[in-house]
Order: C-alpha cells, then sequence, then structure tokens
C-alpha cells in the first residue's frame, strides 16, 4: 500500500501527537507488510507515510515552507507537460493561499501544509475517485487516504447512521464513513483549516446553463476533453490495460486511448461463451489489440484466509463489503508488472440518471425531481435486510435520511432542471461503489477512468438535457475518435456508432432489446421478476463465488463470538449463521454485510449495544 496520515495541528495544541502516528505505522506494519513506514515531525505538524507498493508511490515535499503529500495521479491541464510536481502544488499554496482547482486533474487525494502561517488545505479530484478523510479534533484535524488505520489509533466507535446505510445498500456515500468522528470529501470540495477551525469549501457546483445544445456540438466539445485527458492521463505510464465490456462507457474509454495514440490492451471478467467476453475480444480481434480475458470460474480458487481478509477489510475500509474486491486482489498485482495504470468506463452517459422509470412525462421541467420513486427504483432496487433480524427498526430513520440527503443535492443549484438534479444526485451515487473500488484497487494498480475527470464533468453539465435524452450521443463521440471500434456490434444489437440506414436492421435489434430490458425491470419492481421467470432463460451453472467461507472464517463466525452481535435479534442472527456453505452464499449480499461490519469492530476494538440504531420510534 502507499498512503498517508497527517495531523495539522491546532494553535494551542501540543506537537504531533507522536503515539498515534506511531501506531498507524505498526498498523500498516502489521496488516500491509510495510517494511518501514516514514515519521516526520515540525513545529506540531506531523505525518506517516507508507509504501508498498514501489512504482507508485506517495510523493512527498517537506521542507521550510511546510509540507505536500500526494497520492494518485494529478495532471496540469493548462501546460504542454501535465506532469506536476509536489513542490509546485506547496509554492501555489503558500503563495496564494489555495490551489487552481481549473488547473489539476486526474485522480489523487492530497494534503498541504503551510509552516508559516499555520494553515492546511485537503483536496481530491473533482469525482472524489480517491477516497480523502478527515476528521476534526480539539488537538488538530488528522487527515489520510485510509480510515481504518485513524480509527483505530484514536479508538473511535462506529456511526449509527453510516451502519444504517451500510446495512440497506452495502456501500457508503460521501461524506460518511463508518466511523464517527470522521468524514469523506464529497464531490467538488477541498476543506481549509486555519486557526483551529476546518471549513469545507464546495468549490464546484453539478450545474450549470446549457452551452451545448446539440449532439454535434456536444460531441465535439466531450470527444475533444476526453482525448486530451487521455493523453495526460497516460503520459509517462504506458502501457495500460482498458476494461472493456459488452456497453457503452467502457468501449468509449478504449476509443479516447485509441484516439490519444495511447498504448493500450483490453480487458474482460466473464464466462467465455457469455455475450460480454465474446464482444470484448471482437473488438480486440478487429482493431488487433492484446486480449486479457479473466474467467472468474478458473481463477477465484484462492482461499480467502486470515491475512488476506484482513488486508482487504483494511481496503476497503468499510465503505464496501470486503469480499467484493478479491477480484482486484487476484487480478491487479500480476498486471501492474506489465501494465502501469488501468483504465475503464463509468459516467458513460455523462453523468445522466436514466430518468424514464421515474419522471415519466415530467422530464426536463424546473421542479424537484421524483425523490420516493428516485430512491425506490436507484437507490434500494435490490431490497432491505429484513427487519425482523435486528434488535432496533432503523429502516424509517435510514429512508429519512436518504430523502433528506438526495433533496440536498438537489436543491444545490437555484431554478434547475429535474434532469439537471439527476445528474448531480448519480455524481453523489458514485462516491460509493465507484470511489470505493478505484481507492481499494489503487495500491494493486493504479486504476482510473478519463470520463471521471473534471474536464468531463464541466462538459456534461453543459449539455442540455435533450442532447443527453437517447444514446445518440454518446455514439456520437465514440464514432468521432474511433470509427472502427465503434462500428462493432453491442450487447444491445446494434453497432456503437450512429443509426445510418445500412444499420437499421440491427438497430430494430437494439430498440427491441432495450424495450425487453425495460420489461424486465418493471417486472422486478412491480411483480417482483415473477412474470420474467416465466420465460427468462435459466443459466445452469453455479454463480461465480469468492472463495471466503474457509472453514477457519465458519468457526469464527458463530454467536458468542460476534462483538456486533447486540445489533441482532438472538434467535434470527444464530439461524443465519447456522446456515450451510451453500445457503450462506444464496443470501450472500446480507451476509457479507454482516460479515464485515463484524470485522471492523474487531479491528477497533468496539462492541455496540442493543440501543446503538436508530428505532422507529425516534423518526416523527
Amino acid at each position: 500500500m502507499s498512503n498517508f496520515v497527517a495531523f495539522l495541528p491546532a494553535p494551542a495544541s501540543s506537537p504531533a501527537p507522536a503515539t498515534e502516528l506511531e501506531a498507524i505505522a505498526r498498523i500498516w506494519q502489521d496488516v500491509s507488510q510495510i517494511p518501514q513506514p516514514r515519521i516526520e515531525q515540525r513545529d506540531g505538524f506531523g505525518f506517516v507515510t507508507g509504501t508498498w507498493r514501489e512504482a507508485d508511490p506517495i510523493q512527498t515535499c517537506f521542507n521550510e515552507d511546510g509540507c505536500v503529500l500526494v497520492k494518485g495521479l494529478i495532471v496540469d491541464v493548462r501546460s504542454d507537460d501535465p506532469t506536476v510536481a509536489p513542490a509546485q502544488l506547496l509554492r501555489e499554496f503558500v503563495e496564494t493561499g489555495r490551489l487552481n482547482r481549473d488547473r489539476y486533474e486526474g485522480a489523487f487525494s492530497a494534503v498541504l501544509w503551510d509552516a508559516r502561517r499555520r494553515r492546511g488545505l485537503l483536496v481530491n479530484d473533482l469525482a472524489a475517485m480517491l477516497n480523502t478523510f478527515y476528521g476534526e479534533f480539539p488537538q488538530g484535524l488528522y487527515v489520510g487516504t485510509r480510515a481504518l488505520p485513524i480509527a483505530r489509533a484514536l479508538r473511535l466507535p462506529l456511526a449509527p447512521e453510516a451502519v444504517c446505510d451500510f446495512f440497506a445498500r452495502g456501500q457508503l456515500m460521501a461524506p460518511d464513513t463508518m466511523f464517527r468522528g470522521l468524514k469523506r470529501l464529497n464531490v467538488g470540495e477541498q476543506l481549509f483549516y486555519e486557526d483551529g477551525r476546518a471549513v469545507v469549501d464546495q468549490y464546484w457546483l453539478p450545474y450549470s446553463s446549457a452551452k451545448y445544445t446539440t449532439v454535434p456540438q456536444a460531441a465535439a466539445a466531450i470527444g475533444e476533453v476526453l482525448v486530451d485527458r487521455a493523453r495526460r492521463l497516460t503520459h509517462g505510464r504506458q502501457p495500460v490495460v482498458c476494461d472493456l465490456t459488452s456497453g457503452f462507457d467502457s468501449r468509449l474509454s478504449v476509443c479516447c486511448c485509441d484516439r490519444a495514440g495511447a498504448d493500450y490492451a483490453v480487458t474482460v471478467n466473464g464466462d467465455p461463451d457469455s455475450v460480454e467476453v465474446l464482444i470484448s475480444k471482437l473488438v480486440a480481434e478487429t482493431n488487433h489489440r492484446k486480449w486479457l480475458g479473466f474467467f472468474p470460474r478458473d481463477m477465484w480458487t484462492t482461499p480467502v484466509d486470515a491475512l488476506m481478509r484482513r488486508d482487504l477489510v483494511y481496503r476497503t475500509d468499510a465503505v464496501l463489503p470486503f469480499a467484493n474486491v478479491y477480484h482486484q486482489a487476484v487480478t491487479r498485482p500480476d498486471m501492474s508488472h506489465t501494465y502501469a495504470m488501468h483504465l475503464f468506463g463509468g459516467y458513460g452517459d455523462f453523468i445522466r440518471y436514466h430518468p424514464w422509470s421515474h419522471e415519466f412525462w415530467n422530464i426536463g421541467k424546473r421542479r424537484l425531481a421524483d425523490i420516493p420513486k428516485l430512491i425506490r427504483y436507484r437507490f434500494v432496487q435490490g431490497g432491505l435486510p429484513p427487519q425482523s433480524l435486528f434488535e432496533r427498526q432503523w429502516l424509517p430513520s435510514f429512508l429519512n435520511r436518504l430523502r433528506t440527503r438526495i433533496e440536498a443535492v438537489c436543491r444545490l443549484g437555484p431554478d434547475t432542471f429535474n434532469t439537471q438534479q439527476l445528474d448531480a444526485v448519480h455524481a453523489w451515487k458514485m462516491t460509493g461503489h465507484f470511489s470505493g473500488y478505484i481507492s481499494a484497487a489503487w495500491d494493486w494498480m493504479p486504476s482510473t477512468s478519463p470520463l471521471g475527470v473534471a474536464g468531463l464533468f464541466n462538459a456534461a453539465v453543459a449539455t442540455s438535457w435533450k442532447a443527453k435524452s437517447t444514446t445518440r450521443l454518446i455514439r456520437q463521440v465514440m464514432y468521432d475518435l474511433a470509427p472502427n471500434i465503434a462500428r462493432i456490434k453491442t450487447q444491445y444489437g446494434g453497432t456503437a456508432m450512429p443509426p445510418t440506414w445500412k444499420t437499421l436492421h440491427r438497430e430494430a435489434f437494439h430498440c427491441a432489446r432495450q424495450l425487453t430490458h425495460l420489461a424486465d425491470k418493471v417486472d422486478r419492481m412491480a411483480f417482483h421478476g415473477v412474470l420474467g421467470a416465466m420465460f427468462r432463460k435459466k443459466d445452469v451453472r453455479a454463480p461465480f463465488r469468492v472463495p471466503y467461507l474457509t472453514p477457519e472464517f465458519r468457526a469464527e463466525m458463530t454467536f458468542d463470538n460476534l462483538r456486533s452481535r447486540r445489533l441482532y435479534q438472538e434467535d434470527a442472527l444464530k439461524t443465519l449463521l447456522k446456515a450451510s456453505d451453500d445457503q450462506w452464499y444464496a443470501n450472500d449480499g446480507l451476509m457479507l454485510k454482516i460479515a464485515t461490519l463484524e470485522l471492523i469492530c474487531r479491528e477497533i476494538d468496539f462492541e455496540p449495544d442493543r440501543d446503538f440504531l436508530p428505532n422507529q420510534a425516534a423518526i416523527s
């Protein structure tokens, strides 16, 4: 791992707390086998860094002017040379008291300290792809790229609201963390620290007047940004490997690399006869690119022993269940020996949340988005855990809080379209699973998306909702950048290029599959999938299984051993824990949440009481 934790002192505080920094260093040595974490202290300021992956260490500048620590990839979009030296950042902050946020993009997390004026700045990329944590305490501000070591060193308890979110959705969205007293930077945020006070500044809002009102205008602007950022991101980091599935957003990422002239290969996960794999291989072969196929049934054979399990817990920070990054654990280290970086899609519809399922005839109106339907169709569509399992009835509290948080995002800008609000909500939602995966996998192999940079966000929010109302825009961008790649079919039946008379027959398949997909969603939401089950072709093969249910782990996961057992109804939890391996895997989503929360409780030595979670009676 390559991570940092820094302490920014309050005016009247004692010097940097060596005990806590040393404790964090010991945690890294114990969990990640980092040989010798670096600890530095000067005039109250202190930090600890640890580098496990020598190819991507923490970038540091520490001198009489102050200090800057940078994790990740930060590029200069205003210079011919995209390279950014830490000393450049420190000099700019010391001279101006801030950074030019229009100049620096990428996927990064950084803290800056001005030693003379005793002020600090915490920043990350605009989309918050790399998690950046902070906690304000009387003695000063702790910041870092991992939350669990800070929480363990400071003996912080769990945060009840975050536990509810994790049980409900299996992920945490910024600014939430699992630990009381710690938060994360959200989309378009930075934090200033001066005179012992932390101020979170919303320097970017996901709302803008429509500058690009037609598909050609928007496609030209977005395509120009994507190619420029792909060149900058891959500068000095080649060859790269790109995810390439059978849809649009990963195809667009490949088109960016192709047009930028990058040296790239493509990769995909799945069964050898799956649509994802077949189309990915076809694109690679047609364009003479190296193709890497990862087949989970063949590769997911290494059991998750105690050492790996603990490593995954620390990497995911309880933003995600620990087993969710198992595939990255068994593939990324080997790939990193050949490839300098991993690129993928995301934000493929240019931050657009498909509004058809919850806005209907109200699309494009200057009114508040339909939040209850948004929650139902986009946040809890996978179902919720049974409340009978828990000692407290926390679901109403969770839903009330989620509704409040979504509305706050929708109201960030005045007099906005509901489609703009849905874009903003989607960008925020991606700080859950999307940021969680990137942050967890980075230390195995740097990973990011050219579609997640600030330049793309700015172009996307300046595009009218009508230009984004169909797939024509993203298909036009792909065709403009790499027509040879766009001409190949997708999983939807049509190609990835704009429709023409010559491809009309394929577009008929495209429309039919989209209608089938819509009908399937309606069936799942309205009829719990009963109708589709009568016609859907069943896969007789067993689903992929992460081999985390070892005999040793099952022996640990007994009712009497659980520190978190008081959160649950005793009989219900005992029944779940005694289930067979097949039953456990069949209920994987819930069981992994229970297991992850228990492992976190053990790491921070915390036992929640029966009344830890909020109760229905407390909600008005």
